[in-house]
């Protein structure tokens, strides 16, 4: 067995980014770790460890339906021996499969479907979860503007943000866009400029992402990281093989090209 993760809620302040998150290995570990958290969140939410790829799908309500885009790798590193986690990104590059993204998409279209039934939401929300051999595990819904769609990279000029804010006041003439159309174009303009946005620590990795079939970005942060000399730290699924590291990465570096 692999442990355990812990989550601490929101109600003291900031803890995306894995800041609020803790692997614990060893379970023996548990009592410490919840210690750390007294003080700095009113709950935390205890779950059996997964290894998964850690991925995202960003979703938005529209006045006829639930747009669902295409899910995105989240890239996190974990080190087995201390329970680390290290969250480095996000990568538009990844392609998990047809039957994985259908499952992916189907749960978010799910979650958003029930969050305009129970509140009427309108707007972009992200399902977040981990993808493994058995399936997607939808572990967050975060009803609020979220990063890493890749829309940036491929349409510079568009102003998502002020476009989510404008669908939540439901201003005039926006119900012409469907959430179809909406969908479609969103998808085909990501797939078409895929792009990654990632750093170990405070180093740039400029990412090759990886071959066929998935195109993960996560191993070429893991070289990375070996590369600056914290070779425990590896990319999700742990199973899978890790790949050599990187030549050593001078701490002056600006970047560390993966």
């Amino acid at each position: 067995a692999a442990g355990v993760v812990v989550a601490a809620d929101s109600t003291r302040g900031h803890v995306g980014d894995a800041l609020g998150l803790r692997w614990v290995p060893d379970p023996g570990r548990l009592p410490g770790v919840l210690g750390d958290f007294a003080g700095r969140a009113e709950r935390v939410r205890v779950a059996r460890f997964v290894d998964g790829v850690p991925c995202s799908v960003l979703g938005m309500a529209l006045a006829d339906g639930v747009a669902v885009f295409s899910p995105i790798e989240i890239v996190t590193l974990g080190d087995p021996a201390t329970g680390r986690l290290l969250f480095c990104g996000s990568s538009t590059f990844w392609r998990p499969g047809a039957a994985a993204e259908d499952d992916i998409r189907g749960a978010a279209r799910r979650a958003g479907t029930e969050l305009v039934r129970a509140t009427g939401y309108r707007g972009l929300f992200s399902v977040d979860g981990l993808l493994t051999p058995d399936g997607f595990t939808a572990t967050e819904l975060n009803p609020r503007h979220a990063s890493g769609l890749g829309l940036r990279a491929a349409l510079p000029d568009f102003p998502l943000y002020l476009h989510h804010r404008a669908v939540q006041e439901r201003l005039p003439g926006l119900d012409t866009i469907t959430h179809a159309d909406l969908e479609r174009l969103v998808r085909e303009l990501v797939a078409a400029t895929p792009s990654a946005s990632l750093a170990v620590g405070a180093v740039r990795v400029e990412a090759v992402p990886g071959g066929p079939p998935d195109h993960r970005a996560g191993p070429a942060c893991a070289r990375a990281a070996a590369g600056l000399g914290e070779p425990g730290l590896r990319a999700f699924p742990l199973g899978l093989p890790s790949a050599p590291p990187l030549p050593p990465c001078e701490p002056d570096d600006e970047r560390c090209t993966a």
